[in-house]
């Protein structure tokens, strides 16, 4: 969707006129043209390679999600921690908030990881807050 945004801006093109579908009231761009300037980088890769960084970068997040929930509750590696992990992660990949996301490129998994991060306490408590925005 970002990607499409983004197109849609280096042509030229009204960013609220057509969905994604090429429908005028299906799947329409609703976010701020911040957004689709910020992605314009993902217009010069292709839609191929972007589709595998895409999934890649999902499988990757949802993982460091669940791992890190997991210990949080307190398992390690010899309490079988990356087997458990291995599979949450596909069954999570099955929920339907997962697959909506990798379907329509969404970056609802990049939000998710920071805010896990940010409440597990990831790195320096100086910057405590910082990814909620509190």
């Amino acid at each position: 969707m970002y990607r499409f945004g983004a197109a849609r801006v280096l042509h030229g093109l009204d960013l609220y006129s057509v969905g994604y579908t090429g429908k005028p009231d299906e799947l329409l761009f609703i976010y701020p043209p911040f957004a689709a300037l910020f992605f314009i980088p993902l217009t010069f890769v292709g839609e191929h390679s972007m589709d595998i960084l895409s999934l890649l970068a999902i499988c990757a997040l949802l993982t460091y999600v669940v791992q890190r929930s997991l210990k949080c509750l307190g398992l390690n590696a010899a309490r079988g921690l990356w087997s458990l992990t291995a599979l949450l992660v596909a069954v999570c990949a099955w929920l339907e908030p997962v697959r909506l996301t990798a379907r329509l490129g969404q970056i609802n998994l990049m939000l998710l990881a920071v805010v896990v991060a940010d409440l597990l306490g990831l790195g320096k408590r100086k910057w405590a807050g910082a990814g909620i925005g509190g």
